[in-house]
């Protein structure tokens, strides 16, 4: 993958190459996104958006996600906005949402290889991998199959995320970790990979108490100051939970 930083940030540019640089430590399944091999591109720069999203199930906000993924199946090229709302993050937050967003751009560029290339293989790789996340009638069908996946909520796309990679999420972030001086058990990464997957079916399917914990993580690593609140004016860092990573400046 080709990462162009465009943000003049030095925390996104540290973080970024601190993940390139790690190489074999990482796993292959993280360290193919920032390897020298341009099959996508990456393009990241920064945006602020500050919606919070009323969720009736809970009673409660969604907050803004940490970062978007905007490209389709006709380029290879794909445009990720880290989000600025959490202008106090860490580190370690920042690392999480580079790599919740690289899977984006990887799902959707093996669906643009088997659409505009006809790469039969992939597509075979892409029933395999992903159709268990689908009804039987569209895996049975490979223009459905590839249709709903190209087309699909970015829940489902989380969901395939949450399912299958979390514990791989979790060890490159321990790598990063390790890297910039972080003292953290991996149970702490584990909850942190959960970072842009807390909309997810399978985060529903955990006990009240996994979730909370998770949450606890997450928001500790993205909003360290306990300064962004919501509608209610509930901090995001609501428990004021200590960060491990490193403030950004």
């Amino acid at each position: 993958m080709n990462i162009i930083d465009t943000t003049n940030d030095p925390c996104i540019l540290d973080s970024v190459n601190t993940l390139k640089i790690l190489d074999t430590s990482i796993p292959k399944i993280i360290r193919d996104f920032f390897d020298t091999i341009p099959a996508f591109k990456m393009i990241i720069g920064t945006e602020t958006f500050s919606t919070w999203t009323y969720n009736p199930s809970y009673n409660n906000y969604n907050a803004p996600h940490g970062g978007e993924t905007i490209g389709t199946i006709h380029s290879d090229t794909f445009n990720v906005r880290i989000n600025k709302y959490y202008n106090k993050a860490t580190d370690l937050a920042i690392a999480a949402t580079i790599i919740h967003e690289a899977f984006h751009c990887q799902l959707i560029n093996w669906v643009r290889r088997v659409e505009l290339l006809g790469d039969t293989a992939q597509k075979n790789e892409l029933a395999r991998k992903y159709g268990f996340i689908f009804e039987r009638g569209l895996v049975a069908s490979d223009n459905n199959l590839i249709y709903v996946i190209a087309n699909a909520p970015i829940t489902v796309q989380h969901q395939t995320m949450a399912n299958n990679f979390i514990n791989e999420i979790a060890a490159a972030l321990k790598n990063f970790g390790d890297k910039k001086g972080i003292s953290a058990p991996i149970d702490y990464y584990k909850k942190l990979a959960w970072s842009g997957c807390i909309d997810s079916k399978a985060f529903e399917t955990l006990d009240n108490i996994s979730q909370n914990e998770i949450r606890k993580v997450i928001f500790a690593e993205k909003d360290p100051a306990s300064q962004k609140l919501d509608p209610d004016g509930t901090p995001l860092n609501s428990t004021f939970t200590t960060p491990k990573g490193h403030r950004c400046p």
